[in-house]
């Protein structure tokens, strides 16, 4: 009976996510060009989200979809075309998340960004947030802050890539 509550007990506990990413990558033979597949998965609670990217030596592009409850977005981007579309309630809503400890907050909020006992932050310096136009911030695995960009959703994209890098690391 004990190893069965424990069982049960272990398995209502939150966790911090259920992550994943794969890579794959194929050299070029003969006139066909390298090539590079990312694909990560994860989920924090009610939030959930999937990112597909693929480099070639000519060509690039992405997707993601990601949902909250009953907010979400889908977006394609190949170059510099992007292709959104949001759920009826909207792409997202802030929020804080504390039994799965993320954090949703609009990109133009930068008071997480600006905060100085950080051990990861993406991008690291200030002067390329506007270019990638979202940002992570994380004092440690269990308290990420992650600034998504509202008018430009295909842009997120790296952050959430870059969130799941972090995720893996030690």
């Amino acid at each position: 009976m004990k190893r069965y509550l424990f069982f049960l007990a272990f398995c209502l506990i939150p966790s911090i996510s259920n992550a994943s990413c794969y890579e794959l990558s194929k050299k070029s033979i003969g006139d066909r060009e390298d090539e590079f597949f990312l694909t990560c998965t994860n989920s924090f609670g009610d939030i959930s989200y999937v990112v597909n990217q693929y480099f070639g030596d000519s060509e690039s592009f992405g997707m993601i979809s990601f949902t909250q409850g009953f907010y979400g977005f889908t977006c394609a981007k190949k170059s510099n075309i992007n292709s959104c579309t949001s759920n009826p309630m909207g792409a997202f809503k802030e929020t804080s998340n504390n039994k799965f400890s993320l954090t949703i907050k609009k990109s133009s909020d930068l008071s997480s960004y600006n905060r100085k006992n950080s051990s990861y932050k993406y991008p690291r310096v200030s002067s390329n947030l506007s270019s990638d136009d979202c940002y992570i911030v994380a004092k440690n695995k269990s308290s990420i802050v992650l600034g998504l960009n509202e008018k430009n959703l295909a842009s997120n994209i790296n952050c959430f890539v870059k969130l799941e890098t972090y995720l893996a690391s030690k």
